[in-house]
């Protein structure tokens, strides 16, 4: 199948001073609005290709508190044990650690993708549909089918018009930035998370090397490789991959370099020139 990059997840502890920071590093950030269920919300960072990067946040809901209870003394997955496979990944998202922890490739059919990943040898869960409330009360549907692995991407496909959920009208940026050029993913086992990757999205490596296992997704590449410093090794904890960095195309080359956050905030996310 012919996939790309739908969405990057990037989890943020704030999502008020999530957008301020975005915002301040160049960035157009649209309020995307709340997820069924009221335990977290969005907001957009939307690309001239259709990809979007999506900071997530946990809302003010009381029910958190029991949930941040719960995860301090191991008993999260108890206190998950009535969510859909998708929401259990966002709440874990949503309580830290943060930064970029995980992509969506789109899809015109969940279920058939799910299934055909099965085939391949995949465990995977029902496909499900989600929903937001945006600020302008128009409500977002689409269907999602995750891997039982959370540290594979997940599938995502439209049940309302596309342009509803990933609104392209707010793609320009002050820093130019528009398209993905690279996300890096660091994995414990490289060529065990690349093989998963491979039968899920039914893709084969375009590089395979000492450096890392490159996957083409559309105009993205999707870099498969072990953590090379303390701060990667420390982000990717005890997950058996996540996503750590990220390149963007610019058409500006006065906006080439790599973009500051605050600490809390912190995304390794390099902005590159046309050319390259």
């Amino acid at each position: 199948m012919g996939i790309g990059i739908d969405h990057l997840v990037i989890g943020v502890p704030s999502l008020e001073a999530a957008i301020t920071a975005w915002r301040a590093a160049g960035f157009h950030v649209i309020e995307g609005g709340v997820h069924a269920g009221g335990l977290t919300h969005n907001a957009l960072v939307v690309l001239e290709d259709g990809s979007y990067l999506e900071l997530l946040a946990p809302t003010n809901a009381v029910r958190w508190q029991a949930l941040r209870a719960a995860a301090r003394v191991g008993l999260l997955d108890g206190a998950l044990s009535g969510f859909s496979p998708i929401q259990k990944r966002m709440v874990r998202y949503a309580l830290g650690p943060y930064g970029l922890v995980d992509f969506a490739v789109n899809v015109e059919d969940a279920a058939a993708e799910a299934e055909a990943a099965e085939a391949r040898g995949v465990l995977m869960t029902p496909a499900i549909e989600g929903a937001r409330a945006r600020p302008d009360g128009r409500e977002v549907r689409w269907i999602t089918a995750t891997p039982q692995d959370a540290d594979l991407p997940f599938f995502i496909q439209d049940l309302t018009p596309r342009e509803w959920r990933v609104p392209v009208e707010g793609a320009a940026h002050p820093n130019q930035a528009y398209s993905i050029r690279k996300l890096v993913v660091l994995a414990r086992r490289p060529a065990e998370t690349a093989a998963h990757y491979e039968m899920l999205l039914d893709v084969s490596p375009v590089r395979f090397d000492e450096h890392g296992i490159l996957f083409a997704l559309g105009a993205a590449r999707v870099e498969v490789r072990e953590p090379i410093s303390d701060e990667e090794r420390n982000a990717l904890g005890n997950r058996a991959a996540r996503p750590w960095a990220l390149e963007l195309r610019t058409h500006d080359t006065h906006m080439a370099g790599t973009v500051e956050f605050p600490p809390e905030l912190h995304v390794p996310l390099t902005l590159v020139p046309d050319a390259l």
